[in-house]
């Protein structure tokens, strides 16, 4: 038998020690893959796009939640929050549920128009008794294919009788969002505040490994060009850039959608925390001791060769502003939580509009706020003997790289959807494939500018 370095191992000697579960992950065995001379071309290319399709999985499972979450499926007019009700559309292909204020655009249907069309739909004695009934299975069950006159009466009927704006033509606030903020009192908000300070632990955990993992690839690499390297980089952006934000929008979508009680709030955080968790739970459950072992020895002749060269050279580490980083990264996530919790009912009047919120107003401009901010960091942080053209492009190299990064989960996610049925999205998918290319050429020149910058000489 013969461990990673190809030396022989008696069977009788103890097994040697194996690093920590917790600082093992998929992307980790995919840099200690891309970066060994003995894994064959294929294998790197296999466990590079394996890392990304993780991270874009992982990324996945939190978008999916706030969709979900925001437009739940139904089979009844019961099953749908308050203020919302059951239909088809041709974004899904279940029926889901939508906000009242919709009602006249899917049914075309008012209360002058409701009074000539539905006693004939629904019989004298129903329509006579209409503020009684209600509108579950037995009434009607909602499948893909229902579309009727009789549909589209109950669908307005069920509005009228549960919207509380129904006397403002369903417009004016999301019932369920308001009615859940509602029961927020101070003892409630100590509870989410705490939780979600606790909550901000594996985001930071998760931040730091990521950044870690490509400083140890950046080490063996040297600037070399290295494909399945790169390919890891981006799983390695995604976990670090992305998934802490969209972990956040859907905390705040799962706590905002479900009635905010203590039990709720405590398995809302421990779920999204262990869906963050995910690349080291996949780790424990498959990598083998062979894989652990090359994890091990690639992080330890990173450390053993780093401080060799940094004694050689007195070169400084930038461990403190990775450190630094991820608990700004995490406790900037606790406060657009709570703030975000805190405005909610004021910001989202209409319940159609809560997955734009959480993505467009909270996830993506908060993703937008830290590659700027990386970029501009990267491009003033003197590093070592840089000179400033160097660091200039570098910066660019970051923020381009991130777009790259936050680019093809998207794609990722828009072609799930379309393969579950909506078929709205065919210029969504087609916009964010060129800006991936476009920022892929971007990195792609701006390397090669940076390529010809070079260093300050060694006697400046």
């Amino acid at each position: 038998m013969t461990d990673v370095d190809g030396n022989v191992k008696n069977p009788a000697d103890p097994p040697a020690p194996r690093a920590d579960p917790s600082t093992m992950t998929i992307s980790m065995f995919a840099v200690a893959s891309v970066i060994s001379n003995d894994t064959s071309s294929l294998w790197k290319y296999l466990h590079s796009f394996g890392a990304l399709l993780f991270a874009c999985v992982q990324n996945y499972a939190f978008f999916l939640i706030v969709v979900r979450a925001s437009f739940p499926t139904c089979t009844s007019m019961t099953e749908c929050p308050s203020g919302t009700f059951c239909t088809n559309t041709a974004t899904s292909s279940l029926p889901t549920c939508y906000d009242c204020a919709s009602i006249e655009l899917f049914t075309n249907l008012n209360a002058t128009t409701a009074e000539e069309v539905c006693p004939a739909e629904l019989g004298t004695n129903k329509w006579e008794n209409r503020e009684y009934l209600e509108f579950d299975h037995k009434e009607l069950w909602m499948k893909p294919d229902t579309n009727s006159t009789l549909q589209k009466c109950i669908s307005f009927l069920h509005c009228n009788a549960n919207d509380m704006d129904a006397d403002n033509n369903f417009e004016g606030k999301c019932d369920y969002i308001a009615l859940n903020k509602s029961k927020m009192d101070g003892g409630t908000w100590l509870l989410v505040i705490f939780f979600a300070v606790l909550w901000a632990l594996p985001i930071i955990q998760n931040v730091k490994e990521a950044a870690t993992e490509e400083r140890v690839m950046d080490h063996h690499l040297t600037e070399s060009l290295n494909t399945p390297a790169e390919i890891v980089r981006l799983a390695l952006r995604i976990r670090r850039c992305m998934i802490p934000f969209w972990a956040t929008a859907a905390t705040l979508v799962l706590m905002i959608t479900n009635v905010i009680t203590a039990k709720h709030i405590i398995l809302n955080f421990f779920c999204i925390i262990f869906l963050i968790k995910a690349d080291n739970i996949a780790a424990v459950l498959f990598l083998g001791p062979r894989q652990q072992e090359l994890i091990e020895k690639t992080s330890k002749e990173a450390d053993s060769e780093k401080t060799a060269k940094e004694a050689d050279s007195e070169k400084t580490d930038d461990t403190d502003a990775v450190w630094l980083w991820a608990r700004v990264q995490g406790l900037f996530c606790v406060v657009i939580l709570v703030i975000a919790l805190a405005f909610i009912d004021t910001m989202v009047t209409d319940c159609n509009g809560l997955q734009n919120f959480a993505d467009a107003s909270l996830a993506a401009p908060s993703f937008l706020i830290l590659v700027v901010g990386q970029g501009v960091y990267r491009g003033c942080a003197k590093k070592y003997e840089e000179t400033t053209c160097v660091r200039i492009l570098s910066g660019l190299i970051e923020f381009f790289r991130n777009l790259l990064a936050y680019s093809l989960p998207v794609i990722f996610n828009v072609v799930l959807l379309m393969i579950c049925g909506d078929t709205t999205l065919v210029i969504q998918l087609v916009s964010y494939f060129l800006v991936s290319i476009v920022c892929l050429l971007i990195v792609i020149g701006i390397g090669t500018c940076k390529s010809k910058c070079g260093t300050r000489p060694n006697n400046e």
